[in-house]
């Protein structure tokens, strides 16, 4: 693509990010949504105080959500917020 380019796509699409073949790094500005009626009954990143969650086993927090799954969701600054999860909780809290 051309600089200054831009493409949209639906949220269907299915897409392999492709090799980023030069030195530079490739920007990326991803609006993602999710219709209300799919998303959880209640937001457990909200609902279970962040000092709770810091006292679980990795297991329980891995089950609630906060370690990546094997795909690229889930990150929080390009991390899994498993690596460093009580940061991770102090940043998103600010």
């Amino acid at each position: 693509m051309k600089p200054g380019a831009a493409l949209i796509f639906l949220g269907g699409t299915y897409h392999g990010a492709g090799h980023n073949a030069t030195d530079d790094f490739r920007t990326v500005y991803g609006l993602f949504f999710c219709r209300g009626h799919l998303r959880c009954e209640e937001n457990q990143f909200l609902a279970i105080p962040h000092s709770k969650v810091l006292s679980m086993s990795t297991e329980m927090q891995s089950l609630l959500g906060y370690k990546q799954p094997k795909s690229v969701l889930g990150i929080v600054h390009n991390k899994d917020p498993m690596s460093d999860l009580a940061n991770v909780l102090k940043l998103v809290a600010a």
